[in-house]
C-alpha cells in the first residue's frame, strides 16, 4: 500500500483545471469563496499543511457541497492525512455527483482499502477492470489492476485472523497470480496452503461424532483411524483434548479441586479440568492409541495472566505463582515417536487465563515444542525430561525469570534467547504479549527486558498484515516508518518509566495492541 497515494499531487493539480459542477442555490459570492479556499488549500498542500488543507476544503464544501470536484480533492487530502474513512466518504459524495469520472471511482477504491473495507475495494476494482482502458483510460486501469491484490491480501489476513486458512489461501493465490513478482505474497501463500493442510487433517480430531466420545478407548481408535505414523496419532488426540477440554479456572483460584476431577474417565465426562487432567487424559489416549506416553510433573513460569500480560492476582491480591514467588506447579506430557521421546503440553496447547476467565486459542507451539525452547517456560522435577544434553539446574530455570514463548512465534531465535540467559549481566529478557492478529517477526528489536535511559535501539519488524506499528513511550506514540512489508524506526528512551511496541491491524479497532513490553533503567 506504500504508492497508494502516489498520484495524490497530480490529481490535485488535474482538478485545479477541471471546471466546477455547477452550483445549487448558492449566491456568487459564496462559489467565489469557496473556489479561494480550494486554491488556498492546494498551497497549504504543497506546504505540507495538510490539517489546515482539510479544514479549507471542509469549509469550501459547507459553502459549495454539491461540487465533485471539491469532495474529490478533499478525499485526496484525507487519504494522504491517514483520515481514510472521512476520504471514502467524500470520494462516495465526488461519484455520485459525477459518476462519468472514472478518477473518482479509482479515489473511492484506494479510500476503501485504506479503510480496510476490502471487499468493497476488491468489488469496485473488478468493476473498473470489466470496463477496460478504451473507456476509463489506461492510468485508471492500472490503478484498478494495482489495487485488486492488495484488497485480495486484505481479505485473506481476515480470513486467517479467524483461522479460515484454505479460504484464506484461495485469495492469496488469485492475488499472487495478478502480481506474480511480489516475494511477500509467495511467502504467505505458502505459509497459508500448509496451514490449510494442517487444518484439513486436524478436522478428523475437531469433527469427532458425539458417540466416538463416551469411552477412552472407543474415542482413541477413532481418533488415530486415518493416522499413517505415530506422530500423525499424536497429533489428531492432541487436537482433540485441546478442543473439546476447558481449563478450570474456578477450581484452581478456589481450591475446590478434588483429585477424582482430573482422572481420565472424569475429564472425558465433564470436559473440565487442570493440567492435571489435560496431560492423565492425554496419556491415556495415547496409550490406548498404541503409543508409549508418560505425563511429566515439574513446575513452570505461570501463564494465569489478565489482559494487559501481568499475572492475574487472587482476591487477596497475591499473584498466582507458586508460595516461593518462583513458579506455578503443573504437568504436560512426554510421548515417545519414532523411538524419541518428544514433549508436548495440551493445556497450554488450549488456550490462556485472562482475568480469571478461561480462552480457548489453539496454540500449535506446544505441540512437540523443541525441548531446548521449552527449557525456558517448563521445569520437570525429573532431570531425564528435560530432554537436553546439558541439563538446566532448577537454579538457572529461576534466574531467568519469565521467557516467553510469545518470542519464539515472533521470530526470536532460541540460541539468541540462550546466549542473554548466559549473560552474567542478564537481568530479563522482554516480555512478549500475545495478539490475536496478523503474524509479525522480530528481525532487530532490543531483547532485555531492562533498556538504559538516554540511549536509542533500532527496531526492524516484518509485519506486513499492520496498519501501524508504534512504540509507546510513558503514553507518547511514535511511530515506525513502513517500508514495504516493514517497520523501521528506534526506541529513544526516556528518563524512565514504561516502554510498549505496540499494533494495528483493523480500523475498525480503535485500540492499539501490545505485543513487546520493556522497563528503563
Amino acid at each position: 500500500m506504500d504508492s497508494l497515494l502516489a498520484r495524490s499531487k497530480a490529481l490535485a493539480c488535474l482538478l485545479l483545471f477541471v471546471p466546477l459542477a455547477p452550483a445549487v442555490a448558492q449566491t456568487a459570492a459564496e462559489r467565489q469563496m469557496a473556489q479561494q479556499l480550494y486554491v488556498q488549500a492546494v498551497a497549504l498542500e504543497q506546504q505540507n499543511r495538510l490539517p489546515q488543507a482539510i479544514q479549507n476544503m471542509l469549509e469550501a464544501l459547507r459553502l459549495v457541497p454539491k461540487n465533485d470536484v471539491y469532495q474529490a480533492y478533499t478525499a485526496v487530502l484525507e487519504l494522504k492525512s491517514g483520515q481514510a474513512a472521512n476520504a471514502l466518504q467524500h470520494a462516495e459524495e465526488a461519484v455520485r455527483l459525477n459518476a462519468r469520472r472514472w478518477d473518482y471511482q479509482v479515489l473511492v477504491i484506494k479510500a476503501a482499502l485504506e479503510d480496510q473495507k476490502a471487499e468493497q475495494a476488491e468489488q469496485a476494482a473488478r468493476k473498473l477492470i470489466s470496463l477496460g482502458a478504451a473507456r476509463i483510460g489506461q492510468a485508471n486501469l492500472v490503478e484498478a489492476r494495482r489495487v485488486l491484490p492488495e484488497a485480495l491480501y486484505l481479505q485473506a489476513l481476515a480470513l486467517d485472523r479467524e483461522d479460515k486458512h484454505d479460504e484464506a489461501a484461495a485469495r492469496m493465490k488469485e492475488a499472487l497470480r495478478l502480481a506474480p513478482k511480489n516475494a511477500w505474497y509467495r511467502t504467505y501463500l505458502g505459509d497459508l496452503q500448509e496451514l490449510a493442510a494442517r487444518d484439513a487433517f486436524d478436522r478428523h480430531a475437531l469433527d469427532t461424532p458425539a458417540e466416538e466420545e463416551k469411552a477412552i478407548d472407543r474415542l482413541a481408535k477413532y481418533l488415530v483411524k486415518p493416522a499413517k505414523s505415530d506422530e500423525e496419532k499424536a497429533r489428531l488426540i492432541f487436537r482433540w483434548v485441546t478442543d473439546r477440554v476447558k481449563y478450570d479456572v474456578e477450581g484452581l483460584l478456589t481450591g475446590r479441586l478434588k483429585l477424582s476431577d482430573n482422572l481420565p474417565e472424569a475429564v472425558l465426562e465433564k470436559r473440565l479440568c487442570v493440567c492435571e487432567g489435560y496431560s492423565r487424559l492425554y496419556v491415556a489416549l495415547a496409550r490406548a492409541g498404541g503409543l508409549e506416553a508418560e505425563q511429566v510433573v515439574g513446575r513452570t513460569k505461570t501463564r494465569v495472566t489478565g489482559s494487559d500480560g501481568r499475572p492475574f492476582m487472587r482476591a487477596d491480591g497475591r499473584p498466582f505463582m507458586r508460595a516461593d514467588g518462583k513458579a506455578a506447579g503443573h504437568a504436560w506430557v512426554t510421548v515417545k515417536l519414532d523411538g524419541e521421546w518428544k514433549l508436548l503440553d495440551p493445556t497450554w496447547g488450549s488456550g490462556y487465563v485472562d482475568n480469571g476467565r478461561f480462552v480457548r486459542h489453539y496454540n500449535d507451539y506446544y505441540f512437540l515444542t523443541p525441548p531446548e525452547r521449552l527449557i525456558f517456560t517448563h521445569l520437570p522435577e525429573k532431570e531425564r525430561w528435560q530432554r537436553l544434553s546439558t541439563p538446566v539446574a532448577a537454579e538457572e530455570f529461576d534466574r531467568w525469570g519469565e521467557v516467553s514463548s510469545t518470542l519464539f512465534n515472533y521470530g526470536v531465535k532460541t540460541e539468541d534467547v540462550q546466549a542473554l540467559v548466559s549473560d552474567k549481566e542478564f537481568k530479563g529478557i522482554v516480555q512478549g504479549l500475545s495478539h490475536t492478529g496478523p503474524r509479525l517477526k522480530l528481525l532487530n528489536v532490543p531483547l532485555h527486558k531492562h533498556l538504559q535511559a538516554g540511549k536509542r535501539y533500532p527496531l526492524k519488524i516484518e509485519a506486513p498484515g499492520m496498519i501501524n506499528v508504534a512504540v509507546v513511550i510513558n503514553g507518547q506514540f511514535l511511530f515506525l516508518a513502513r517500508k514495504g512489508p516493514y517497520y523501521e524506526g528506534f526506541i529513544p528512551t526516556p528518563a524512565g518509566g514504561e516502554v510498549l511496541l505496540v499494533a494495528r491491524w483493523s480500523l475498525a479497532d480503535r485500540k492499539m495492541h501490545g505485543f513487546l513490553r520493556y522497563s528503563v533503567e
